[in-house]
């Protein structure tokens, strides 16, 4: 229960940190401290040994390959009522699974869809981190 309880504490604090910046990037630029507590968040998620967390990566890393996907066409395919309502559940999963993360594009300074390619890496490589530990 501790564990969940630190989980949640530090996706809050780094979404809440990453949340102006990867709202209105690039206009605003990603700032030092969204990357550190991206890079604490990324500890945390490395030190919990539950199936949960696993099964939360892969979801990010799916959720992160359809945010990537959407972004690059929606410049493209627009005036349809159905394609409209699968770009906006984008912006969910891009604040749940991709925001956490925006604080690496501090370093990377990458567009969006590029950045969400990334995050499908990161993704995979905790999910793999983590597979060999779950309880």
């Amino acid at each position: 229960m501790v564990q969940v309880i630190i989980f949640i504490v530090t996706l809050s604090l780094t979404l809440c940190l990453n949340f102006w910046s990867g709202l209105k990037y690039p206009d605003i630029e990603p700032t030092f401290m969204g990357f550190v507590t991206t890079c604490i968040y990324i500890s945390v998620v490395i030190m919990m040994n539950k199936k949960w967390v696993r099964n939360f990566c892969v979801m990010g890393a799916i959720s992160s390959l359809l945010v990537a996907l959407l972004i690059s066409f929606e410049t493209v395919l627009t005036e349809n009522m159905l394609l409209d309502m699968i770009f906006s559940v984008q912006y969910a999963l891009y604040v749940v699974f991709i925001m956490p993360l925006f604080g690496l594009n501090f370093i990377t300074d990458l567009p969006l869809e590029w950045f969400s390619c990334i995050c499908i890496g990161i993704y995979i490589a905790l999910y793999f981190r983590l597979k060999g530990r779950v309880v």
